[in-house]
């Protein structure tokens, strides 16, 4: 892929190790060799050659650019699979997001809104609270785009794997995400369900009850206009 006027198709996974800075430096050297050696085996496996794709590193993971030739359903189904096998040992707990759109490369690296989405996607609140509450190796979010257009019609003989949708709320980017915790869809269900909850407003433990007549209003605790009876409430 190269620098043009145009972007180019293509199907983005960003793979990212939970705790990573936390780490000294040789385990942080030991846990990229790991990833990157997890990944190269589970998409050449899978049936989409490693080497085919481009990959930029991004400290505690890396973004993976699929080419527009490689059918979506082998990503999530084959790649997916090998890639969140619990007999398969990461070198630490890791989220996973993909999404498919369009990218430039400028000739220092990936650049497109469609970037900016998957990378929102592995930040998003859900998909870091699945990896921590469900005790999983691996969990996953997939974009709505991408689970409407492939994900949700079951392509290929493997099981099916349960998604659920969640909102995705992070800097300008407010969308529906799909969810998945593999071997754990009870888990990914509960998480989905509380994400999606109302929040309610937390109610005030104390403070003064202000009445005044009239169309008055209160700036920085003084009302204007009127004398104001104030009563302090109690508390239960």
């Amino acid at each position: 892929m190269t620098a043009g006027q145009y972007p180019l198709p293509a199907t983005l996974l960003v793979a990212d190790l939970r705790g990573f800075g936390s780490l000294t430096n040789p385990e942080q050297l030991a846990a990229r060799s790991a990833l990157y050696s997890r990944l190269a085996v589970s998409f050449d496996e899978g049936g989409v050659p490693w080497d085919g794709c481009a990959h930029e590193d991004r400290g505690d993971g890396v973004l993976v650019v699929v080419p527009p030739e490689v059918p979506k359903p082998v990503l999530l189904g084959p790649v997916l699979d090998r890639l969140v096998d619990a007999r398969r040992s990461w070198p630490r707990p890791v989220r996973i997001a993909v999404h498919a759109g369009d990218l430039h490369h400028d000739g220092l690296g990936f650049v497109g809104s469609d970037v900016n989405h998957v990378f929102r996607l592995v930040e998003a609140t859900p998909l870091r609270e699945a990896l921590t509450t469900s005790g999983a190796p691996a969990a996953v979010l997939i974009s709505d785009e991408l689970y409407r257009g492939t994900a949700r019609h079951g392509y290929g003989p493997g099981p099916a794997r349960g998604y659920f949708p969640v909102p995705v709320a992070e800097k300008e980017t407010r969308v529906t995400a799909w969810l998945t915790i593999p071997g754990a869809d009870a888990a990914a269900e509960r998480i989905a369900e509380r994400a999606r909850a109302p929040r309610r407003p937390a109610r005030p433990a104390g403070g003064v009850a202000l009445s005044a007549g009239g169309d008055q209003h209160v700036t920085n605790s003084l009302l204007a206009g009127r004398s104001v009876t104030g009563a302090r409430r109690r508390r239960h």
